[in-house]
């Protein structure tokens, strides 16, 4: 096998740098500024046993990488987030996506300390003075809590072949540790159910277990359905979508394909006057552990948020070719 420890400074890293919206420019690609990458990778291949008739061979693929934003060539942080400015320096922050922020991993996942609702099913957040707020445009950066990176700190995987005379089975498995994800939650809190933008296709089902009534606010911490107008000017609905409770980890493991194959013997490839025949048959994409319990895979989910929407919140896609059974023959004439 092989090991290979690493540790890399990058300078003058390329990205999107955010620029004065007079120059007719939100950003251009350029030097974004620096970064350091420490990390290992592990290759071990083994044969456990090996005779006549029978072998097993394994392979282990392991790799960890930790990485720091050093500095960035940028007045404020590399987000893409929902960023509002309330005057020459300051701002405050509705945690959507972020890039690269100094000090910090790179896309790390920030969210609002979630505080309950409210006695009217309003959500509400702690602030860092020790305060808790459900005003809409209070948060600053120092009021958000650091969740971990979106990327995963562990990759690999573990293939195994067992082979028995003219039959084979190969067991391919992955993992992917070390990460958070933003889980999807209920958008809908105000407005009509009918014609909003927003809805395509079946509300959530955890609109069901909303606030409903007084004291609502001890047994959940979904807000409240309100469809007035001043619902805005109260509080500011992604202090729930976006905050720590709906944080999720997204590790998972799991097996890529299992495969069981039969290579014809010469005696009978003789008979048939081929060369070769082999049949195969494959099971592909089978979870086998996921750390969340909301049955998100992590492989068809954008786990840090959803910019097309209103609120923020993890976006899920139709998963392909999971489950799938594969058969197959190759010939050789």
């Amino acid at each position: 096998g092989s090991i290979d420890i690493y540790h890399k400074h990058t300078t003058n890293l390329l990205g999107f740098v955010p620029q004065n919206a007079f120059t007719g420019y939100a950003s251009v690609y350029g030097n974004a500024g620096t970064i350091n990458n420490k990390g290992v990778e592990i290759t071990l291949n083994s044969v456990n046993i090996r005779n006549d008739n029978f072998s097993w061979s394994s392979q282990l693929n392991f790799a960890f990488n930790k990485g720091k934003v050093v500095s960035l060539n940028s007045e404020y942080p590399i987000v893409f987030a929902n960023t509002v400015i309330k005057g020459a320096s300051e701002q405050y922050y509705q945690p959507q996506t972020l890039g690269l922020i100094t000090g910090y991993q790179p896309f790390s996942l920030f969210a609002y300390k979630y505080a309950g609702l409210d006695a009217v099913g309003d959500p509400q957040i702690h602030l860092s003075n020790g305060t808790i707020t459900k005003s809409p445009g209070i948060a600053k950066m120092e009021d958000l809590v650091n969740m971990g990176s979106t990327n995963p700190l562990v990759t690999g995987g573990f293939n195994n072949l067992f082979q028995y005379r003219q039959f084979s089975l190969g067991f391919n498995m992955v993992f992917n540790l070390g990460f958070v994800l933003r889980r999807d939650v209920n958008e809908f809190y105000t407005g009509r159910i009918i014609g909003n933008s927003f809805i395509t296709g079946n509300i959530h089902a955890e609109f069901e277990n909303r606030w409903k009534k007084s004291n609502d606010e001890l047994i959940t911490n979904i807000p409240a359905f309100d469809p007035s107008a001043d619902r805005a000017s109260r509080t500011d609905l992604n202090y729930y979508a976006a905050a720590d409770i709906n944080v999720v980890k997204g590790d998972y493991i799991k097996m890529r394909d299992i495969t069981f194959s039969y290579q014809l013997p010469n005696s009978i490839l003789k008979d048939l006057k081929i060369k070769n025949l082999s049949l195969r048959a494959q099971l592909n994409n089978v979870m086998l552990w996921r750390a969340n319990k909301y049955g998100i895979d992590p492989e068809f989910y954008n786990g840090i948020g959803n910019s097309s929407a209103m609120y923020v919140t993890g976006l899920r896609s139709v998963p392909v070719n999971q489950k799938t059974i594969t058969l197959g023959a190759h010939l050789t004439f």
